[in-house]
């Protein structure tokens, strides 16, 4: 098993991180040329996705207790899960389809993620274990549709 301060450790190295690569994403520079507009929407999407991991390592220590590990341990689960399918879906079709990116598009995919990462955080925090358990049901239905959406998309935009 390891320690706790071992894990402490390690969870700050991995916040310093994430948090890297989402401030890195979010200011690297990419020339104005129209035609790196998706590349630069992309580049956005994965610092999005970067800094909201950045910000679950935050809390994870401070919501870490005995009673409630596994309920956050599932939580990060699902997170990071529906994000980086976004984030490894939109970048593979925009590379496919350079006109596929737009704000709107990512603002309509990233909003029920939003929206249910806000809600676990809370049940999580205020230690209401019963509601967690159905938010978190409602996050899989959710997480589960998402890759069957993301898979449909690919392979619309994907003609071999």
């Amino acid at each position: 098993m390891v320690s706790e301060s071992v894990y402490l450790i390690l969870h700050w190295i991995t916040l310093g991180i994430t948090l890297s690569f989402g401030l890195g994403f979010l200011y690297f520079h990419i020339p104005p040329a129209e035609g790196l507009r998706p590349y630069r929407l992309c580049r956005y999407a994965m610092a999005c996705a970067y800094l909201s991991l950045s910000v679950i390592d935050l809390f994870g220590p401070l919501l870490r207790t005995e009673a409630n590990s596994l309920y956050l341990m599932q939580y990060v689960t699902l997170v990071i899960s529906s994000l980086h399918a976004f984030l490894f879906t939109f970048t593979l079709v925009t590379l496919i389809d350079p006109l596929f990116l737009t704000w709107r598009r990512v603002a309509y995919e990233l909003l029920p993620v939003v929206l249910l990462i806000s809600l676990s955080g809370a049940m999580l925090f205020y230690e209401i274990p019963a509601l967690f358990v159905v938010v978190s049901w409602c996050f899989t239905g959710y997480y589960i549709c998402q890759l069957i959406r993301y898979l449909y998309l690919f392979f619309r935009h994907y003609k071999a």
